[in-house]
């Protein structure tokens, strides 16, 4: 590797670990220092300057970020990452001494490849990357592929001596205490990984309510169907033909096994009631009416089928539910209890609220609907579509509990993930130094 040409490309660092990094500004190597200039000798091994600054600038653009321009700052952080590259080089060394530590070429190999599909996906076209090759100092793929073979090689046989150690409690974790965890997370949080924005909110959504005269005719039809059931048709048949449940319809109205819990409680306590093989009569629930049959049961697990029968609502029916959620918001927003209000008219088919919910990955309408508003704010009533079925709309509002803006994770969502990692880390800190004690190490000045 000593021949490499750090160079500063859209694919540079990439190439350089296997990882689709966004690049950095233009970060040469000083044009004075000899390209095999010698920074540590580890054993019978040497790590040249120009590896240190492979890992060292390769690091930042990994973290997308812009690496220390103060020379002083620079030459502290880079012999805080040649301790790091001695480290490895320490690990890897003992590493191919222990037989009992084995690794195809197959699995190199295996990893190899995997890393060459992430750095391909992430250029437009062959003759991009290979032009990204060329201008970080390879030959071409082939190039490429061999320098990796090395790297990911040392990559595992570490892994798997580590593992070794651990298995055998020559590396057993050190137990950090809680001021150490703090100290880890406040200097490194900014390298972790960046949390999105985030909301947790409550909300009430209306379900518009069929006419009368709808819901007797959808009973109408859910009696005449066990009816049929009972006189031996089958099951499978008829909920392919009239079922209203988009998800199970075209299974013959399978459900899979169902735990308790899952279910609305209309539904869950006949299913969790009737014997097996049994058809049940008209389940109503707000989605509708069910007919239910438990096909097998076990002690804590059914496998139901069903048919649904939903009653059809209209376009009045659609108004009357956005002129109830428009008085039950004004209702909160005038002092009643939320919880109180979201007990009466909320749709026990949906969820009460949500907690620590990624913005960009909520519904649009949802996304519209929290907008501007601020933690203990109510939002305006919004409409909940269904697509290419408007008579399944609902509507209703959310009051926002709380905001996370983006930003690294929070210390008491990290701490127990430090804690372990930290306390690894320090296991391997007391091995490394027993093992710095019995090989040659010879440091020069950067």
């Amino acid at each position: 590797m000593s021949g490499r040409r750090l160079v500063w490309l859209p694919l540079a660092a990439c190439l350089l670990v296997g990882w689709a990094a966004t690049p950095l500004s233009a970060q040469e190597p000083a044009a004075e220092e000899p390209i095999d200039r010698v920074a540590a000798v580890v054993g019978n091994v040497a790590i040249t300057f120009t590896q240190l600054q492979e890992e060292f600038y390769t690091r930042y653009s990994f973290l997308q970020r812009q690496p220390p321009t103060d020379p002083e700052q620079v030459r502290l952080e880079m012999r805080q990452m040649l301790d790091t590259l001695i480290n490895d080089e320490l690990m890897y060394q003992q590493a191919i001494r222990d037989t009992m530590v084995k690794v195809t070429s197959l699995e190199i190999q295996d990893a190899v490849d995997a890393v060459m599909r992430r750095t391909r996906a992430a250029v437009a076209s062959e003759e991009v990357f290979q032009a990204e090759l060329r201008g970080a100092g390879f030959l071409g793929i082939e190039d490429y592929r061999r320098w990796m073979v090395e790297k990911q090689g040392r990559e595992l046989f570490k892994n798997r001596f580590i593992e070794k150690l651990q298995g055998e409690g020559t590396l057993a974790p050190i137990e950090p205490t809680e001021r150490e965890i703090r100290a880890y997370y406040d200097l490194h949080r900014d390298e972790m990984q960046m949390r999105p924005p985030s909301v947790s909110l409550r909300q009430i959504l209306i379900r518009p309510k069929p006419s009368e005269a709808a819901l007797v005719e959808s009973k109408r039809l859910a009696d005449s169907l066990v009816a049929a059931l009972r006189d031996g048709a089958e099951f499978e048949v008829l909920a392919k033909r009239f079922s209203q449940d988009p998800g199970s319809a075209a299974t013959g109205g399978s459900l899979g096994w169902q735990r308790r819990g899952v279910f609305v409680r209309e539904f869950e306590q006949a299913a969790f009631t009737l014997p097996r093989g049994a058809i049940s009569e008209p389940v109503k629930s707000p989605f509708g009416y069910h007919i239910i049959q438990v096909e097998r049961i076990n002690p804590t697990e059914r496998l139901v089928r069903h048919i649904l029968i939903a009653p059809p609502v209209d376009s009045a029916s659609l108004a009357e539910a956005r002129r109830i959620a428009e008085d039950v918001r004004r209702l909160v927003v005038g002092g009643l209890p939320f919880d109180s209000l979201q007990a009466i008219h909320h749709d026990a088919a949906e969820e009460r609220e949500a907690r620590g919910a990624v913005i960009d990955s909520m519904p649009p309408a949802y996304q519209a609907a929290i907008a501007g508003v601020d933690s203990g704010q109510v939002s305006q009533v919004f409409e909940l579509s269904v697509e290419g079925q408007p008579l399944l709309s609902k509507f209703g509002f959310v009051k926002v509990t709380g905001r996370v803006p983006a930003g690294p994770a929070p210390y008491d969502q990290m701490r127990e993930v430090l804690r372990r990692g930290l306390g690894d880390a320090m296991g391997r800190d007391r091995y490394l130094a027993d093992l710095r004690k019995k090989t040659y190490i010879d440091i020069h000045e950067l």
